[in-house]
């Protein structure tokens, strides 16, 4: 049974999130089945408690979700699922309704529920300053954002693709591990990774990994380092390979983060949430798969994991929605240029560099668990 999972500490507040290790965290257990079939049975177990909603933004990830659902209902014989999508109002960059479509004409779905948000989503506003009200703060800094949709599918279940950028991306170790694993030719880029993460002592990887991680400007030099010293104390060497990397992504906090805050706001709903690109039984199907090399980049994971099921340019595509203007428009943007840093009580923050970075008129996403946790002291106050 896992350990309890720490609350996040004061630095992970300042970070922008969970650091390291979780030290409950348990092994990804041996795998006994292909990376789709795996997939396939993590979300059949959202089809057996119907209704299944399925979280669709038009995504890679999302349609990867809508599509296998869609082919495993039809192929027991259950309800099929409703997509349930958030339609960002006045904000082009959220904008993804012909990529929606052309998932829906393919899969031959109707549009499903489509929930029309303003100024709800703010870091700070309606939604998540309910949220904090009764839960306090959670990793990721916008899991409130999942809230509109539990609603939906209250006494049902939802089904999320959360977890596909960082399983599927291609990291740094991935290219070099094809290199190592006799895949393919190394280029100047890989050769300098190779010097860095496998010739080079331990301790010079350990320093560089430090000052990637580290360089965030809004902390203090002190704050910086124990970041990069966390980030070092959990990382593995390059060489690893993607099998290695997948086991070490499902023992990180942020990993057990992500899935305690689904649960925490799941529970308010009556909704049994699943996240088939964080199962451990998907994980380790993946690693299995993909051995050192992985699966030859985003791309081509896509289109073997799900070729059969969408288009050729949803699993190709290199264009992504972003919501920075959706969590930031008033009350939050107000408050974030106004009075947030009055109250900000972190040791580990430069207070005129952090000033500076709110005062702008662009969001910084990985200072909002701070401007959460400023914004839960306001109120306190």
């Amino acid at each position: 049974m896992t350990a309890p999972l720490p609350p996040l500490d004061p630095l992970e507040i300042a970070a922008g999130g969970p650091l390291g290790h979780h030290s409950g965290a348990l092994p990804l257990p041996r795998a006994t089945l292909a990376p789709r079939a795996a997939f396939e049975q993590a979300v059949l177990r959202g089809l057996l408690r119907p209704p299944l909603f399925v979280s669709f933004s038009g995504g890679r990830d999302s349609s990867a979700v809508l599509a296998v659902a869609v082919a495993v209902a039809r192929r027991e014989g259950l309800p099929l699922p409703v997509p349930v999508t958030l339609d960002v109002v006045g904000s082009p960059d959220a904008d993804e309704r012909e990529w929606q479509q052309l998932v829906l004409d393919h899969l031959g779905l109707d549009e499903g529920v489509r929930l029309p948000v303003r100024d709800e989503l703010g870091v700070t506003g309606p939604v998540a300053a309910a949220v904090l009200r009764r839960h306090g703060l959670l990793a990721p800094a916008n899991a409130y954002m999942q809230v509109p949709l539990l609603e939906v599918a209250t006494g049902g279940s939802l089904v999320t693709g959360i977890g596909g950028d960082e399983v599927l991306g291609s990291s740094g170790a991935m290219p070099t591990a094809r290199v190592l694993a006799g895949l393919q030719r190394p280029t100047r880029r890989e050769l300098k990774h190779l010097a860095a993460g496998v010739l080079l002592p331990r301790t010079y990887r350990r320093t560089v990994l430090r000052r990637r991680i580290g360089s965030l400007p809004w902390l203090t030099p002190l704050a910086r380092e124990l970041v990069g010293r966390r980030g070092a104390a959990c990382s593995i060497p390059e060489h690893s390979g993607w099998a290695a990397e997948l086991a070490n992504f499902a023992r990180q906090r942020v990993f057990a983060h992500i899935r305690a805050a689904l649960d925490t706001l799941s529970a308010d709903h009556d909704v049994v949430v699943h996240n088939p690109f964080l199962d451990r039984d998907v994980l380790a199907a993946l690693g299995a798969a993909g051995g050192r090399g992985g699966l030859g980049g985003r791309s081509a994971a896509m289109t073997r994991l799900f070729g059969d099921l969408l288009p050729e340019p949803v699993l190709t595509r290199s264009s992504k929605a972003f919501f920075d203007e959706a969590v930031d428009r008033e009350p939050t943007l107000g408050f974030r240029q106004g009075e947030a840093i009055d109250h900000v009580r972190s040791h580990y923050v430069d207070r005129d560099a952090l000033r500076a970075l709110w005062s702008g008129p662009s969001s910084h996403y990985p200072t909002m668990l701070l401007l959460q946790d400023a914004w839960l002291r306001s109120q306190a106050a």
